[in-house]
């Protein structure tokens, strides 16, 4: 059988219809492109000031490295000297010293010249003006001259593989070591002061018993003496006199190995880093010796005597107990 023909209907446009359909769609395209550009014109600004910022940042950079350069070439060759301007009044003026040639001429004050000259010194040309491009700030350069030499060596490597992140990581790691370093010296120094402090007090208690014997040996011969009812003899009198001056011997002696010596030490352990007390010390030591010079010369004393000649202690218990005591210190 033969198929049944199906009606068919296909649309026709004619010129005009298709026109108004191209304009239609023409429309809607630049519709979407002024919206586009709405979009953006609306942005513009905040495009521009981001460009701007990053202008002024990489400005303040080079600036900071210029000037750095520049105030050492004036400082050095004292070409600031003199050098004429106007000030806010108009008056004509001239430089007098290099403080007032930050402020006129290079826009600083003269302590934050000096630390940029300082930042500049630390790190050299390169790795400043690296360190500047990373954004060092002056605390980061403050941190990192606080670090030892080998410390410092190591934060500039990571400036010089562009890694702010890690050069800051790496001084906070470093100083949170040289803290706790720090106090654990600082616990050291307590202990060893309560020490000192606790051996201070058994020399003391050592030195008034051996100064406590002396006077009750003393007073004792004066009380035999006085029950006897003699006239004390010239031979006594020089045997009295020796003995005195064994026991103020004996006394001086002391304080130079305990006392002396431990307020050395004290001194000594203060010093700080640059600082020199062991000329100040050697001053007092030679004052010491000046003194005791001073006294063989006022009775023409021999400066060196045979130790078969030298001078008895008290007793050799009192001997005993001095060099107990200088040990112990």
């Amino acid at each position: 059988m033969p198929r049944k023909a199906i009606a068919t209907h296909v649309e026709k446009f004619t010129d005009a219809q298709q026109e108004s359909t191209a304009l239609v769609e023409i429309r809607q395209e630049n519709n979407q492109v002024a919206a586009a550009d709405a979009v953006i014109m609306g942005s513009f600004d905040a495009i521009k000031a981001i460009g701007h910022i990053e202008s002024a940042i990489f400005l303040r950079q080079v600036a900071d490295k210029l000037i750095a350069e520049t105030a050492i070439n004036v400082r050095e060759s004292k070409q600031f000297k003199g050098l004429p301007y106007k000030d806010a009044n108009g008056n004509l003026r001239h430089v007098a010293d290099f403080s007032e040639y930050c402020e006129v001429f290079l826009g600083k004050s003269y302590r934050r010249t000096m630390e940029l000259i300082s930042n500049y010194h630390q790190l050299g040309p390169e790795l400043y003006e690296q360190a500047e491009r990373l954004g060092f700030r002056q605390r980061d350069y403050n941190a990192l001259k606080a670090l030892p030499a080998e410390d410092r060596q190591l934060i500039a490597q990571a400036i010089e593989e562009e890694s702010l992140d890690k050069a800051l990581d790496l001084m906070q790691e470093m100083a949170a070591k040289h803290q706790r370093e720090k106090e654990a010296t600082a616990k050291q120094l307590t202990e060893l002061s309560e020490t000192l402090a606790a051996k201070d007090t058994v020399i003391k208690d050592k030195t008034k018993t051996l100064n406590s014997q002396a006077e009750r040996l003393a007073l004792l011969e004066n009380t035999q003496r006085k029950e006897n009812d003699k006239p004390v003899s010239a031979e006594q009198r020089l045997i009295d006199a020796r003995s005195h001056l064994q026991t103020v011997t004996a006394d001086v002696k002391a304080n130079v190995s305990i006392r002396l010596r431990k307020a050395v030490k004290e001194l000594y352990d203060q010093e700080l880093e640059g600082d020199n007390e062991q000329t100040f010390i050697a001053a007092c030591l030679i004052e010491i010796g000046r003194e005791l010079a001073i006294l063989r010369d006022d009775y023409n004393l021999p400066a060196n005597v045979s130790e078969s000649l030298m001078p008895e202690w008290l007793s050799q218990e009192a001997l005993d107990e001095i060099q107990s005591v200088g040990t112990e210190a």
